[in-house]
């Protein structure tokens, strides 16, 4: 008798899951702006071809007590995947509501494509669960769908890998030589005590959580679109603070975070992608992303530039050590023992404590440029950006920034009892700080909020 094929879920497939109801699954939306449109057949197509690359992307979900699954489902078809909008009203109206439309992984695939014509627009959103994959992960399933649809050829050294191999978390083990080892447990005992004893001594970004019950909070979003080409105001900015544009971001983050509090430290939590220890350059649809506290005193950061020089300082230092790997590590030692039912009890817990340390700092995601991910599809793709996640529990915004040809998004993902216009408010002091006061007045609105 033949048995449907499966494969194992990984440590934060089931963490993941622990957040239970579909509504407050974390989605990852790959917003794309085409030059033309797709008959509906061909994105059908495209589905096929993707998953027939990445299998997990075919499958539902099953929880077990000892391990949960990922369970072959491609008796589902492509098609029920696969949506096309012919809308009356404003694009960006319509993207509102297929972000806030809800799908389940238990019973169907774990991603979603929605294609939204309105007269000569047309725009491709790809949605997928966090539980399948990070944004670098995400951002693999939008580079082999974009090549299906156009027809490109792939890349030689853009291997194939099994899905066995490529999500599982014990790579990130294997990667590493003995010799490392003594260097990594200085630097886990160092990125663990860090946290421990600043978090006291935080700025409060947050006082209050969120008064509204989850269940009739709604998502709200709103897009700060910066130029960060060559000469843009932003480079210029970075170039004169002697930083990158990354650490201008991180280093304008801090300066929001001290914009929202009186006192304390300013606290920031990133998320790293941990793919760079790899080496293979393989496409990876896995969730294989670490955590990163930068806590930066207040007096080494009264403007701008003193803010840029602590960051640029400590990114050189983490470059260094093994930025990302000790707030993972340790864990997938001790979850590998532990039943996934445990993991996911785990993760609603986890979405707890994430929802009280945010009240003391943001939490930022940079996935980066989108551009080598596009390329397969040339100028087909007139923009890109990444909406999303949305955490429901917090009472500040999740921050993911993207960028592509020269142009920054930062996505303020939140709800809408945030307060009025507090979404816009955080937009505009984060490009305030980024760009100067001056240049922030005279530059453009990105989009507005959702």
């Amino acid at each position: 008798m033949e048995t449907t094929k499966s494969y194992p879920a990984q440590v934060f497939d089931a963490v993941y899951d622990g957040f239970n109801d579909p509504r407050y699954h974390l989605y990852l939306h790959f917003v794309l702006d085409l030059a033309h449109p797709f008959e509906r057949s061909d994105v059908v197509d495209a589905v096929e071809a993707t998953v027939a690359k990445f299998p997990v992307l075919a499958c539902t979900y099953q929880r077990g007590f000892w391990r949960d699954r990922w369970v072959d489902a491609r008796g589902l078809g492509a098609d029920h995947i696969v949506d096309v909008l012919q809308v009356a009203c404003d694009v960006e109206d319509a993207t509102k509501t297929v972000v806030d439309r809800p799908f389940d992984l238990h019973t169907s695939w774990p991603w979603r494509v929605v294609v939204i014509r309105n007269g000569e627009s047309t725009r491709l959103v790809l949605s997928i669960l966090h539980h399948v994959a990070d944004g670098a992960g995400a951002l693999c399933v939008v580079e082999e769908l974009g090549r299906n649809l156009v027809g490109a050829e792939a890349q030689p050294e853009r291997r194939q890998i099994e899905e066995e191999g490529g999500r599982d978390g014990g790579q990130l083990f294997r990667a590493l030589s003995l010799r490392e080892l003594p260097g990594l447990v200085r630097h886990t005992l160092k990125e663990y005590l860090v946290p421990a004893l600043s978090t006291p001594f935080l700025s409060r970004t947050a006082p209050a959580g969120p008064d509204t019950p989850p269940e009739k909070r709604r998502q709200r979003y709103h897009l700060l679109e910066l130029d960060v080409s060559r000469d843009s105001a932003v480079r210029c900015r970075s170039r004169k603070a002697g930083c990158t544009v990354n650490d201008a971001l991180v280093a304008a983050l801090a300066m929001l975070n001290r914009s929202l509090s009186e006192r304390g430290i300013l606290g920031n939590i990133f998320t790293v992608n941990l793919r760079r220890y790899l080496h293979d350059g393989r496409p990876r649809v896995a969730n294989l992303s670490g955590i990163v506290f930068l806590p930066i005193p207040r007096s080494e950061a009264p403007g701008f530039e003193g803010a840029a020089a602590a960051v640029a300082r400590r990114t050189r230092q983490q470059k260094q050590a093994y930025i990302g790997l000790p707030t993972v590590l340790p864990t997938l030692l001790y979850a590998w023992a532990i039943p996934h039912a445990a993991l996911r009890a785990m993760g609603r817990r986890l979405l707890w404590i994430i929802s009280k340390l945010a009240k003391r700092g943001l939490v930022v995601t940079n996935v980066g440029p989108m551009d080598p991910y596009l390329a397969p599809m040339g100028d087909m793709v007139k923009s890109a950006k990444m909406i999303g996640p949305f955490a429901r529990n917090l009472a500040v915004p999740t921050l993911t920034a993207t960028s592509f040809r020269g142009r920054m998004t930062v996505a303020f993902n939140g709800y809408d009892d945030m307060g009025s216009g507090k979404l816009l408010q955080f937009a505009k002091l984060l490009e305030r700080h980024l760009c100067g006061a001056a240049l922030a007045r005279a530059s453009r609105p990105g989009e507005r909020a959702a």
